[in-house]
């Protein structure tokens, strides 16, 4: 069963359930990851989203600093994601995100619909949308939205 307080913060980053809709993750500013923030990450995740899953997930990168290749992998690629994800939106805010974000699609290559977002609202209503592939699809196309900067 889901965790009834919908949210659950941890060092690194927040996350909320907003609804039974799709999940969210917002990283601590920052934030470096490893494979070990990475594994407690998907771990919270599942904590948080009990048989709700698979869902959409919404990752908001914020000011992250940084992730290493080991936890890239895993996040593309585990099972515990596979299991949990139905698809994701990454959402960044910086030159540094969107680079980070394209790292992750093009070398990690998701093993679930992924796309890349410089607008959180855009990136939910994509998750949303009715007849959005989910996480039995074979193949499809990963998305990445040009960098605005708003300055």
């Amino acid at each position: 069963m889901a965790n009834p307080n919908r949210y659950i913060d941890r060092p690194f980053a927040r996350f909320e359930l907003h609804g039974g809709d799709f999940l969210e993750i917002r990283y601590q500013p920052e934030i470096y990851v490893d494979v070990v923030i990475a594994q407690e990450l998907l771990q919270t995740c599942v904590e948080l989203a009990g048989e709700l899953a698979p869902l959409p997930i919404l990752v908001n990168l914020g000011n992250m600093r940084g992730i290493t290749n080991d936890a890239r992998m895993y996040l593309a690629q585990s099972d515990v994601q596979r299991q949990l994800c139905a698809r994701v939106a990454l959402v960044y805010e910086s030159r540094i995100g969107r680079m980070l974000v394209n790292l992750f699609i093009h070398l990690q290559r998701p093993n679930v619909p992924t796309r890349a977002f410089s607008d959180r609202q855009r990136a939910i209503d994509w998750l949303l949308q009715p007849g959005q592939r989910t996480r039995s699809s074979r193949h499809f196309r990963v998305q990445v939205e040009p960098f605005e900067d708003s300055r």
